[in-house]
C-alpha cells in the first residue's frame, strides 16, 4: 500500500479498499512518494497517516464510495477529468481522447519514484503511440510550479502530454493518496487497470495490461 497523503479526511474509493484482491488493481509500497514538505511550518505540512490508520480508512471508505458513486471502479467509465496543458494552457479532457487507449499518470517533480519511471513512460509512448496509446502525465505540483514542471520536461525530454493540476482535483477524483499512480483507460473510456505505485520496463503485470487493452 502506498504511503498515504492525508490531504483531507475524505474516504477513498471502494476500488482502493480491494487492492489486494481485485484483478486490475495493484499497489506497491516500495517507490511511492508521500507529500513534499513545503515550508518548515506546521500549517503548510501535510502529515502522513500511519499505514494501519490509512488501511482502516480504506476499508471504511468502501460503503461511502459506493453510495456516492465516486472514485475509480474497474470495468466502469473512468471518472470524468480534464486539466490545462503545460504547453499552451488549453484544456484536455478524457472524453476528447475517446478512441485512444489512455494511460493517465499522476506525478510531481519532487517525487523520486516519478522521476525513475518517467523515462520508461516516455519510451513506451514513443513506441506505442502509433498503436493508439496516449500517455498523459498529470503534474500535481502545487502553487506557482509551472517553471519546475517545464524544467523537468526539458531535463527528461518528455514527449507525451503533460497536464497541470495544482489543486489536485484529479487526485480527489481518482482516490490517489500517494505518487505516482497510473490508470489505464480503453478506447471506449472504460477503466481497465490501475496501479497505486510506479511502473517499469520489467513490470510484467503492467505490460500485459497495456497489450491487452491495445488489442
Amino acid at each position: 500500500m502506498p504511503a498515504p497523503l492525508s490531504r483531507r479526511s475524505r474516504p477513498a474509493p471502494a476500488a482502493r479498499a480491494q487492492e489486494g484482491s481485485t484483478p486490475g488493481v495493484s499497489s506497491r509500497e516500495d517507490g511511492v512518494s508521500g507529500p513534499r514538505p513545503r515550508k518548515a511550518t506546521e500549517r503548510n505540512r501535510r502529515p502522513l497517516l500511519p499505514l494501519p490508520l490509512a488501511a482502516a480508512a480504506f476499508v471504511l471508505a468502501g460503503a461511502c464510495a459506493g453510495e456516492e458513486g465516486r472514485g475509480p471502479v474497474l470495468g466502469s467509465p473512468a471518472p470524468a477529468y480534464g486539466a490545462s496543458t503545460l504547453g499552451g494552457g488549453d484544456s484536455i479532457t478524457l472524453a476528447e481522447l475517446r478512441g485512444k487507449v489512455v494511460l493517465l499518470n499522476f506525478w510531481a517533480t519532487w517525487c523520486a519514484p516519478c522521476r525513475h519511471e518517467t523515462p520508461f513512460l516516455d519510451s513506451l509512448h514513443a513506441r506505442r503511440s502509433a498503436d493508439g496509446l496516449e500517455v498523459v502525465g498529470v503534474s500535481v505540483d502545487a502553487g506557482q510550479a509551472r517553471g519546475d514542471v517545464e524544467a523537468f520536461v526539458r531535463e527528461y525530454g518528455v514527449g507525451y502530454t503533460i497536464l497541470l493540476d495544482p489543486q489536485m482535483l484529479g487526485m480527489d477524483r481518482y482516490g490517489v493518496v500517494g505518487l505516482p499512480a497510473s490508470f489505464l483507460v480503453d478506447r471506449k473510456g472504460i477503466l481497465r487497470w490501475m496501479r497505486f505505485g510506479p511502473v517499469s520496463a520489467t513490470d510484467r503485470e503492467f505490460l500485459e495490461a497495456v497489450e491487452s487493452v491495445l488489442r
